[in-house]
Formats: C-alpha cells, sequence, structure tokens
C-alpha cells in the first residue's frame, strides 16, 4: 500500500533504503516502491522517474490493489509526471496533469495528496509570475495538511509561506520564525530548507549580507540532502547575488557559474534560463559585455517558451542595459519594446520601472527628447506607486540630464536655479530619507557642477565637500563587504575542507546496494551482544532476511587450530538436528578449509563450478555456494557460509552484504569469547579488584597494551604491544617506559606525559618511539591513570596503536594533491600556492621575479612512435634536469602533459638585470634539455620552446602570468621552436581581438549578420553564365568583414558547419529566384566547400537537403573544392563527389596549382572544372614561371575533358592571353566586383559590355 504521508522530499539515506527494498520486492510490493522512488527521484533524476512510472503503469493493474490505493498510485504517479513537466517548462500541460491528479486525489479525500497538488501549483504560479496565485495556493496547501494532520508538510509549508512574507513584513516574518521554529535540530531538510531560506531572507533585506549567505548556503545545502534541486538553484543564485551585493563579482561569478552547472545537469528550460541570465547580470556589471550579451540571448532562447515569464522579462531587461553600456541605443530600444508590448510584463512592476528608465536613457542618446522625457516620467510614477526609493532616485537623475542636455519646460513649484539641478535636489532629498541608503558620490559631485554652473561657487563648494565625505564613506563600506565576502569565502573553503573526508567515505559506501543505516543498525544489534549463542543466530536472522540462504553454517577453529568445528548450522525443511561435525584443517577438499587456508571468499554459483556440491553429510544438494573467513584483524576465527538450490545466487550485491555481516559477526563473537574469557577468569580465581578492571580494560583489547604500577614500573604487557615494539615481555617487565623514548620529543614532553594522574585523568596523542631494532616510528597513545576505591592510583595503563601506515598514507594524499606523480615536480596547485606567495613577497621587496613556459618540441609525436614508457622516462628525466639549473628556492612545476613551468623570485630590482638572469636560466635550461637522453638503452633527443615573462606586483593574477608565459611559449614555437622568448603585451592584444572576434562571430550567425556577394562569371562571348557565391559579414561595429578575417576561426570552433549550411542554404534560394525569370533561368553558382565542411559526415544529406528544400536544378549548383580536402582519405572524398554527381551536382577544383596537386588522384576525381588561381593570373606577364604554370594548366585540365576558369582577370591583356591558351571563361574585376545579388548586371541577354 502506497504511504498516505510520503513525504514531500526524502535524504539520500531513504533513497538508498528505497533502492535496496525495490531490489527484493515484488508483486503490490514493488509497486508501492516503484511509486514511492519515483516520487523522490522526481528531481533528483527525472529521467529514472520517469522509467519507474512506466513500469508502474504495466503492473499496476496486475497487483490487485484496493481501489482506493489504486486510485492513490495512480494520482500520484500522476502528480509526479505533472512536476517535471512544470520543470521543462511546460506549465499548461503541468497545471492539467494536477487538475486530473487534484479530482482523484479528493474523490478518496486524500488530503495529503491535494495539498501536495496545491504546493506545486504555487510552483508553477510562481514561474508565471502571479504573486496573488501563488498565496493562494500556498494557503490551501496548508489548509489540506492541517485537515491530514501532517506536521512535516505543515511546518514545511507555513516556512515556504513565511519566506514570501519576509519580502513585505519583515517584523511579522521575524516573530513567527521565532515563534514556530525556535530549533532547527527538532526538523527534517525539508523543512530546514525553508526555515533557513526565510532567514536568509530577512539578513539580506535588514543589510546584512554576509549572514545571508551563510544562510543560503545551509539552504543550499539542507536542499540538495533532501532532493529539492529547484530550490537548491534558487539558493545558488541567492548565494551569487549575495556577494555581488557585496561587491565580490568574482565570487558571485562563481556560484550563478555553479548554479547554472546544476541547471544544466538538471535539463530543466527555465532553471537554465534564470541561471543564464544571472550569469549574464554579473558579467554586466564586470563590464565584459560581450560574454554577458551571449549568456543572456541563450537566456532568451531557453526561455522563449515561457515569453511573458519573469525569467524572460527579466533577461530582456539585462540585455537592454547591455546594449546601453555598449551604446548601442536602438537596439536596446528594441529589447525594451518586446517587454512593452508583452501585455502579462504589466503585472510586474519592478520590471516596468527598470524597462521605463532604460527606455528613456536610449531615447535620450538618440536625441528623441519629448519621448525620453515621456518615459522618464513614466518610470518615477511607477517607482512611486512601487514604493522603490532607488529607483525613484536612479529616474530623477534621467530627467536632471534630459533637463541640462535639451530645452525642456521647467517643472511646477521650482525654487532652484535649473531644472536639472531641482530634480537632482530631490534625487538628493529622497536618498537622505532612506534609512542605511549610501548616497551615491557621483550625486553629490553632479549636484556640485550644476551649482557652479549657475554661479552659485559656495553652494558647490559645500557640496563638493559632502561628496568627499561621500566618497569615503563609500570606501569604509566597500572596504567592510570585502572582508565580509573574504570571511565567508574562507568559511566555505573550512566547511569545504572539513568535509572532504566525510565525502569519500560516503563515495566509498555508495558503491554497494546495501544501505549504511541497514548495515549499520544490524551492526550494533550483533556487537552489542555477549552471548555467543545470540550472535549465531542474529547472523542467520539477517543473512536469511538480506539474502537467498537456504542453508547457513558456522565453522571456528578450535585453540589448536587444527580443525574447524560447525558450531551452528540451519537448513529449510531440515527435521533432525544439524549435524554438527568437525574437518581436520588439512582437509585436501573442503570448501570451508580452503577458505581458512587461501584466506579469500570462495563463491560458486553452478553446480558445473564444483564436482561436490554438497558440502555437509546428509544435507541436500547445493548449487551457489559462499563461504567467508570471520577474521578480526589478521587473526581468523572461522568460517560463514551460505548455500542455496538457485543457479546465479550470489552476485557482486550480495557479496558484499555477506563480507559486511562477516565483518560484523567476527567483531561480535570475538568480543563475547573475550567476554567469556574475563567471566571464566573471575569464577576460576578471586583477584583484587584492581586487577580485574585492568584485565577488563587492557586484554579484551587488541590493541598493543602495557601496564605499570603507581610508580611507572611495567607490570604487564600483551603479545600486541612485543609485536609492535619488538621487545618481549621479560625484557620490559620491571623496567620504566623511558626505555622507549626516542630524540624525537624534549624532556618536557616526557614530563608532560608523566604527570597523567596528577593534572588530568588521562591523556592521548601521537607519540614518536623506538622499536628494539631502534627504528623511530609513531605511535597514538592513551595513558589512562587507574584508582583504588580510596582514590589513589595504583597502576597505568598505556594504550598503543600502530600509526606507520596512516602517515604514510597521509604523506601520501598531500604528495597526489601537491605534486606530479611522475616527475615528483610541484603540480599546478602547488605552483599556483607559490606564485602567489612570489606576486606579494615581489611586491614587497620590489625585486622581480620570471615565470617560464617550458613545453617540449614534437613530444606527441616521440609519445606515440616510442611508446608511453618512453615518453614517461623522459618527462622524469627532464624533471630532473630541470631541477639541476634552479637556485635554492627557485621552483620547477609540470603543469601536465610535455608542459613545464619554472618560477624564478627574486631576480633583481632592475628590469633589465632581471630579465637578462632570466634569459640566462631559460638558455641553461635550453641546453640542458637538449642534450641526448638514454632510455631504456636508445638514444633519443629532444628540445624545448621557452616563453618568458617578468612580474612585480599583485598587479597582475596568477593565472594572467601563466598565459602571458603561455603565449610567449607559442612564439618561440612560431620562430621554429627549440627558441626561447619574452611575453610581449601587443601578443595579448592579438589573443584578445581574436578572442572578441571569435565571440561576435557567435553572434553573427544568430543575428543574421552574414550576407551573400556574387562576382559574375563570363565566356569568350562576353555572356554571364553563372556567379561565385562569396560571404560577407556585415560586422555592426567592423562594417564588412572579409572571409579572409574570421574563416579560420569558424573552421577552429565549428562554426564553419552551420555557416556553411547557411551558405548552400542561401545560395540555392537564389538559384531558385534565378530560375522563375528567363533572363536568368541558365545561370549557375559556385559555391565554396571548406574541408571540414566536406568531411563532416551529414555533408552529403546537406548538400541533398538544401537542393530538395529549395527546388533547384541540382546541376546549377557547382562545389568549389580545394586540394586541402584531397589530403585526407582520398577514397572516401570521390565516393562522396560521385554520389552527388549522380545527383547533378558539378565539382570545381579552385586555386589548382597552388598546393601540392597529383596527377594520380587529378584523374580519379569527378571533376567538372579546373579554376586557375588569381596569385598566377596576377603575374602572368611578370613572372615567367607563372605564364608556364597557366598554360600548363588548361593544357592539363584540357586533355582531361575538363573545362577550365581563371579568377582574378582585371586587365583585357590577360583575359586575351588565357583565351588564347584555350581557357573560356573568366572571373575578376575585369567584369565586375562581388556584389549583392539584385545589383548583378543582367541586361542584353546577360552580354556584358
Amino acid at each position: 500500500m502506497i504511504d498516505h504521508f510520503l513525504d514531500l522530499f526524502a535524504s539520500e539515506d531513504t533513497i538508498s533504503a528505497l533502492e535496496l527494498h525495490l531490489a527484493k520486492a515484488s508483486g503490490a510490493d514493488r509497486v508501492t516502491a516503484l511509486i514511492n522512488l519515483a516520487w523522490h527521484m522526481r528531481q533528483r533524476d527525472w529521467k529514472r522517474a520517469l522509467v519507474l512510472a512506466n513500469e508502474v503503469d504495466l503492473t499496476i493493474y496486475d497487483a490487485n490493489l484496493a481501489p482506493t490505493e489504486l486510485t492513490r498510485s495512480k494520482a500520484r504517479i500522476r502528480l509526479m509526471r505533472a512536476e517535471i513537466k512544470s520543470l521543462a517548462a511546460d506549465l499548461d500541460g503541468a497545471e492539467a496533469e494536477i487538475d486530473l491528479a487534484l479530482t482523484r486525489f479528493k474523490s478518496i479525500n486524500d488530503n495529503i495528496g491535494c495539498g501536495d497538488c496545491h504546493w506545486l501549483l504555487a510552483y508553477i504560479w510562481q514561474d508565471r509570475g502571479h504573486s496573488r496565485e501563488i498565496e493562494i495556493h500556498l494557503s490551501l496547501a496548508l489548509h489540506q495538511y492541517e485537515l491530514a494532520d501532517e506536521p512535516v508538510r505543515i511546518a514545511a509549508t507555513n516556512a515556504r509561506i513565511l519566506a514570501r512574507t519576509a519580502f513585505v513584513d519583515i517584523g511579522s516574518a521575524t516573530e513567527q520564525l521565532d515563534r514556530l521554529f525556535p530549533d532547527l535540530s527538532q526538523f527534517p531538510d525539508v523543512v530546514v530548507t525553508w526555515i533557513v531560506t526565510s532567514r536568509a531572507t530577512i539578513a539580506a533585506l535588514t543589510d546584512d549580507p554576509g549572514a545571508a549567505i551563510k544562510l543560503d548556503l545551509q539552504a543550499y545545502q539542507t536542499a540538495l540532502n533532501c532532493g529539492q534541486i529547484r530550490h537548491a538553484l534558487i539558493c545558488a543564485a541567492n548565494v551569487a547575488e549575495g556577494f555581488a551585493t557585496l561587491s565580490d563579482m568574482h565570487s558571485a561569478l562563481e556560484w550563478a557559474e555553479n548554479a547554472l552547472a546544476l541547471a544544466r545537469n538538471t535539463q530543466w528550460p527555465y532553471s537554465i534560463g534564470i541561471c543564464l541570465m544571472q550569469v549574464g547580470d554579473v558579467l554586466r556589471r564586470l563590464e565584459r559585455y560581450s560574454d554577458a550579451k551571449s549568456f543572456l540571448l541563450e537566456a532568451i532562447t531557453q526561455l522563449s517558451s515561457m515569453a511573458s515569464s519573469r525569467g524572460n522579462i527579466n533577461s530582456l531587461n539585462h540585455l537592454g542595459m547591455v546594449a546601453l553600456d555598449e551604446e548601442q541605443f536602438e537596439e536596446a530600444l528594441q529589447y525594451f519594446a518586446s517587454i512593452e508590448h508583452n501585455i502579462e510584463a504589466q503585472r510586474d512592476r519592478d520590471q516596468l520601472i527598470i524597462m521605463s528608465r532604460g527606455q528613456a536613457t536610449a531615447l535620450l542618446r538618440l536625441g528623441r527628447i519629448q519621448e525620453a522625457s515621456a518615459k522618464a516620467n513614466e518610470s518615477i510614477k511607477l517607482a512611486i506607486e512601487q514604493g522603490s526609493a532607488d529607483e525613484q532616485i536612479k529616474s530623477l537623475r534621467v530627467l536632471a540630464e534630459l533637463h541640462k542636455e535639451a530645452d525642456l519646460p521647467p517643472p511646477d513649484n521650482m525654487v532652484l536655479p535649473s531644472a536639472s539641478l531641482h530634480y537632482l535636489d530631490q534625487a538628493l532629498k529622497l536618498a537622505n530619507t532612506v534609512k542605511g541608503y549610501l548616497i551615491p558620490p557621483d550625486l553629490l559631485n553632479q549636484i556640485a557642477s550644476e551649482y557652479a554652473a549657475c554661479g552659485d561657487y559656495k553652494s558647490a563648494y559645500e557640496t563638493g565637500v559632502t561628496a568627499t565625505t561621500a566618497r569615503n564613506d563609500t570606501r569604509i563600506s566597500e572596504a567592510q563587504n570585502r572582508a565580509i565576502a573574504m570571511q565567508v569565502r574562507r568559511e566555505i573553503d573550512r566547511n569545504r575542507a572539513e568535509t572532504e573526508q566525510q565525502i569519500k567515505l560516503t563515495e566509498a559506501l555508495q558503491n554497494t546496494n546495501a544501505t549504511l543505516e541497514t548495515l549499520g543498525l544490524i551492526g550494533r544489534k550483533i556487537t552489542a551482544s555477549l552471548d555467543t549463542r545470540a550472535v549465531l543466530e542474529a547472523l542467520h536472522f539477517h543473512a536469511n532476511e538480506l539474502l537467498d540462504s537456504w542453508s547457513f553454517i558456522i565453522y571456528l577453529l578450535n585453540e589448536e587450530k587444527t580443525h574447524l568445528q560447525v558450531v551452528f548450522g540451519y537448513e529449510t525443511g531440515l527435521t533432525e538436528p544439524f549435524p554438527l561435525f568437525e574437518i581436520p584443517c588439512d582437509h585436501p577438499t573442503s570448501l570451508a578449509v580452503s577458505c581458512i587456508r587461501e584466506n579469500r571468499e570462495i563463491v560458486i554459483n553452478s553446480s558445473r563450478d564444483r564436482l561436490h556440491s554438497r558440502t555437509i553429510p546428509g544435507t541436500q544438494q547445493a548449487t551457489s555456494m559462499l563461504f567467508a573467513p570471520l577474521k578480526v584483524g589478521q587473526r581468523t576465527l572461522g568460517v560463514m557460509s551460505i548455500q542455496s538450490p538457485k543457479e546465479n545466487a550470489y552476485g557482486e550485491r550480495e557479496c558484499s552484504i555477506f563480507r559486511t555481516l562477516c565483518a560484523y559477526g567476527a567483531i561480535a563473537l570475538d568480543n563475547a569469547s573475550a567476554y567469556t574469557a574475563v567471566e571464566d577468569a573471575r569464577k576460576r580465581a578471586l583477584i583484587q579488584e584492581q586487577e580485574l578492571r585492568i584485565a577488563a580494560i587492557a586484554f579484551e583489547s587488541h590493541e598493543g597494551m602495557l601496564i605499570t604500577d603507581a610508580q611507572q614500573k611495567i607490570l604487564r604487557v600483551n603479545s600486541a604491544f612485543s609485536n609492535i615494539i619488538g621487545y618481549s615481555s621479560e625484557e620490559v617487565i620491571g623496567k620504566l617506559p623511558s626505555m622507549f623514548r626516542s630524540p624525537y620529543h624534549d624532556d618536557s614532553f616526557y614530563r608532560m606525559l608523566m604527570s597523567v594522574g596528577d593534572e588530568f585523568e588521562a591523556w592521548q596523542g601521537e607519540v614518536w618511539t623506538q622499536r628494539k631494532n631502534q627504528e623511530t616510528f609513531p605511535l597514538w597513545i592513551t595513558v589512562t591513570a587507574v584508582r583504588s576505591l580510596d582514590d589513589k592510583i595504583t597502576h597505568f595503563i598505556f594504550s598503543l596503536v600502530d600509526i606507520t601506515d596512516r602517515k604514510v598514507a597521509e604523506d601520501e594524499i598531500r604528495n597526489l594533491a601537491f605534486y606530479d606523480p611522475l616527475t615528483k615536480l610541484p603540480n599546478r596547485r602547488l605552483l599556483s600556492e607559490r606564485l602567489q606567495h612570489a606576486l606579494a613577497t615581489s611586491s614587497r621587496s620590489n625585486n622581480e621575479g620570471a615565470l617560464l613556459f617550458i613545453d617540449l618540441d614534437n613530444f606527441k609525436k616521440l609519445n606515440d612512435t616510442r611508446g608511453h614508457d618512453i615518453g614517461d622516462l623522459l618527462l622524469e628525466e627532464v624533471g630532473q634536469r630541470l631541477s639541476l639549473c634552479l637556485r635554492q628556492g627557485d621552483t620547477a612545476a609540470r603543469l601536465g602533459g610535455d608542459e613545464f613551468v619554472v618560477l624564478l623570485e627574486e631576480l633583481s630590482d632592475n628590469s633589465r638585470q632581471a630579465a637578462d638572469l632570466a634569459e640566462l636560466v631559460a638558455q641553461k635550461i635550453q641546453t640542458i634539455l637538449n642534450r641526448p637522453y638514454t632510455l631504456n638503452g636508445k638514444t633519443h633527443h629532444i628540445s624545448p620552446s621557452i616563453g618568458v615573462t617578468l612580474f612585480k606586483s599583485h598587479d597582475v593574477t596568477v593565472d594572467d602570468l601563466l598565459k602571458q608565459a603561455d603565449l610567449a611559449m607559442y612564439q618561440a614555437k612560431d620562430a621554429g621552436r627549440n627558441a626561447i622568448r619574452f611575453f610581449d603585451p601587443e601578443m595579448q592584444k592579438i589573443v584578445d581581438t581574436h578572442a572578441a572576434l571569435e565571440a561576435d562571430l557567435r553572434q553573427a550567425l544568430i543575428s543574421h549578420q552574414f550576407v551573400l556577394h556574387y562576382q559574375i562569371q563570363i565566356n569568350s562571348e562576353q555572356k554571364i553564365v553563372g556567379a561565385e557565391a562569396l560571404l560577407r559579414w556585415n560586422h555592426p561595429e567592423r562594417g564588412t568583414v572579409l572571409p579572409g578575417e574570421f574563416i579560420h576561426l569558424a573552421e577552429d570552433n565549428g562554426l564553419i558547419l552551420p555557416l556553411g549550411d547557411w551558405i548552400l542554404d542561401s545560395a540555392c534560394k537564389q538559384l531558385r529566384k534565378w530560375a522563375q525569370t528567363p533572363e536568368t533561368e541558365h545561370m549557375s553558382i559556385a559555391v565554396n566547400i571548406s574541408p571540414r565542411q566536406f568531411h563532416d559526415t551529414n555533408f552529403v544529406d546537406n548538400v541533398t537537403a538544401a537542393i530538395k528544400r529549395n527546388h533547384v536544378d541540382p546541376t546549377k549548383l557547382k562545389l568549389e573544392i580545394t586540394e586541402s580536402i584531397l589530403l585526407k582519405d582520398i577514397d572516401t572524398v570521390i565516393v562522396k563527389m560521385r554520389v552527388l554527381m549522380d545527383l547533378g551536382v558539378r565539382f570545381s577544383l579552385d586555386d589548382f596549382g597552388t598546393g601540392y596537386s597529383s596527377l594520380a588522384y587529378l584523374k580519379r576525381l569527378p571533376l567538372e572544372q579546373l579554376k586557375i588561381d588569381q596569385s598566377f593570373v596576377r603575374d602572368i606577364f611578370i613572372d615567367a614561371n607563372d605564364l608556364a604554370i597557366v598554360r600548363a594548366i588548361v593544357t592539363l585540365g584540357l586533355s582531361l575533358g575538363l573545362s577550365i576558369i581563371a579568377e582574378g582577370v582585371e586587365t583585357t591583356e590577360q583575359r586575351d592571353f588565357l583565351e588564347s591558351c584555350g581557357c573560356h571563361t573568366f572571373q575578376g574585376f575585369l567584369f565586375g566586383r562581388p556584389m549583392a545579388a539584385e545589383r548583378l548586371p543582367f541586361a542584353n541577354e546577360h552580354t556584358l559590355h
């Protein structure tokens, strides 16, 4: 039966328990488990939730559920699907599904289900931006939960309502939070998330951003813990906004990107859109306008199905502001107009205010004064209605600027000398009324300037003084905010570091389907018992519950370790007492003996795996068997076994659970045995009370134990102590523990250690001591004083644990974290820390340092041809050689692959001298790395390319330095390798320009900035026979950009594929237009095809689709390919060409003769035409070689039956010569420049004059 009180959200432990239960469940129980798990996976993994729901659909009618349970189950699955639809931005579809679910829940009086429907409807109306409907549905949800008397949902809903109340009534929200939720520990994570969110909102609204960030972080973590992924996204976004409030924009960007990464993982369009919008807004504040615009445009795309949503409207406002920042005022007006025409936007006053003010600013800049004035006044009116002082101030400043720029009628009741001053003064007065509002210094400066312009120099001076004070106040506030942000970041980092170990443990435990809660409970129950029989029965019970345990047996070793004794057994259906017997430990075929002897788990899943599948005389035949040793530390107690008549009964999951039971069982049996031994010892003799206590404490443990008297003379040690220290008990009894002292600690330490009992009852800590062989090693020692009934110290007990392995592991972990495992050099993380330190030191000392970026030339070739083993050996040798070149205090690090970095600190306070020293070290490195390498008996050679950059202060970041050195290294590569180059700032400008152009290129395709121009091609009769399509980019700032500047970028970043498809489609559209007119129906178009486009697997399909989509004659389409296309997989190239040729498409070989033309492939290609490159035509009468090449190309083409066309023809002499050689088709400036299709000279029956 489905749980009426199915939680809204669940913890990871609950999910794990549900998974474990589902694996065993069947029938109606499985349907219930499927519904429960699907419900709780709806936000964690909605695809898995739908798979589970589909199984419910297939099996629910076979489960024989009662009618009420059937209705409840179907309604719950429908509600789950509704939530997934809402997260996928299908709000209308989700609402329809919820209505159906709500109807079903109402029909069976399921108040919980009804409440859950209203809980989700509140989210849907939140996405639509309707506050009133949100409040209605939350109230309805609360009412339903109260009818059901479900305390967790009531608390969660109250907390969620208060999170909204905080925005309108902070005092009331605070009072109710304190009254309803005085102790967070009383509530589960689903409630804590909303309580903390409410308090975060209050902190943010009461100008405590530091507290708000911490609370939002707590809410973020609890939301993730209980599967509220949607709310976790909101909390991450709030953290980003909190950091932005503190002016820590880099942390804000980090958290905004964290939220975006989480959102992308969910694949929820609305959440992705909102997070993209926030990243775009942060980038705008960082003045990274191009990046901001890119993210905001993507946000608009994600939110396209919810054009009226607050997120979409907000994104349009941000795009408008970016356009204003970039002084693209017409573009800004377009974005604002998109909001203005949106009817739903009229509900959102905040966004309307921003829109109106943005429109006013854009219109002002465009000189449209009257329209700007109307919009500014509109924004002020809306701001007053909304009660937003900040927006009123901003709008008043726009009005002031309007009156300053244009001769507008002065406002009523104006008493100051100018209208501009009037509005600025109003803004200042309003700012002074807002508690905690920092008056912008630039507002005061504006007012001072206006006073000065009016001749009131006294007021100008006084206001200027006030501006200086305001500027100081602002700086103090910003400094305080930075300090708060730094403190919050440090707390975040500290919390993250503290949980790393726990995360590692959790990840390890998650590899098994058994949950910590289930097995932990079992372990506690088993190990809590000191009765051997109870332990055996408990092990049998849990093995039978969790596993297919048709037969269960426990063997224990006898004291002499000569026999295995069956001490407990159970077999299903066995009527006679279970046969108890023993097996000699040298038995040749016993599986239990093999398990002990080989110290391993034995798994048999088929009778074919073992000839003797019956292991106990008189018992039934078993097919699957599982044996595992019972061990405590290195001691083996015996064997536990289960058996089943089924094949393949024990997979990895079953083995994992069985191993856990064996571990708990061994500990419990050992404890029981130890307890029995102590009890027997007590019964055998009456000894002193103190010795009994010592025995109970010291020798139940398997740690090293040492017992002294009150004078610290050693009385007893156990065998574990002797194993650890190396001394036998005879060698130490009667002596003092000081015999194990090592030089690691001084006398004061040992005096402190011996003061146990005087100042404190016990002490524990790390102590380095000496073994008998004089080896120094670490122990974890606990010293406890034992007192008699009269409170006198009678003994000291020392407990010793050898932690050598742990210390080694800690060192290994540190090495893995900070050092490259291959070369043992510092890795990127440690280099970054040292470089940060070097920057700080350089700033203080005024000495310059240097960073050398070293890349091994042609290392990949060596690695691929000689093998990775040789490559690794060479990298190790390079690391060693680099270390030889450095001074003490310098750093050589490996970033990865064949990239190394050398950090030189404190070179000189003279820049020239520092550069000389850096170059000297670089030359030394170059020399030593050029020496031969003898690896595995063979000699190898390698050379370095080295980039150098100097640094002196904190003005440059670690990342910037690495980029500078990297750029310099690539300049060394470009210089022919095995070279040294220093960073040149001009290089950075080129890279930045390159990056900006690449970003613009992505936007260009979206914004339709590309056009095709056509250059006509004519024949000997001066008739136009076709045209070549040539791409042009109408850049909004740079004007027309030719392909030579951007095609290589498109090739590199993959944009050439969509761009090439657009060119093909546009050319086919033009062919269709020409085909509809008799004067141009004979025209063909030549389209250039890039190598990457040609080799794309969809190339043939894309060309075919463009032809069919536009209904054009394929014989009129000519594809121009270059020789570089032919250098890769010539057979595949020919196949593709033939497929398109069979369709009617023709091919022309462009730039023929400029590459590495091969007659062998030329005769195989299905070409129709050769094109003579313009570089040969240009110098045809200057360079005899060019003249000879042209004749050769024409002769070759004609002999192969190909037509010839020459490009770049600019003079009649060139044309006449080409025609005399046999070339009868031409293209070039002599006949026409590239131009738009509508401007081509189609006259006189296509004859060109």
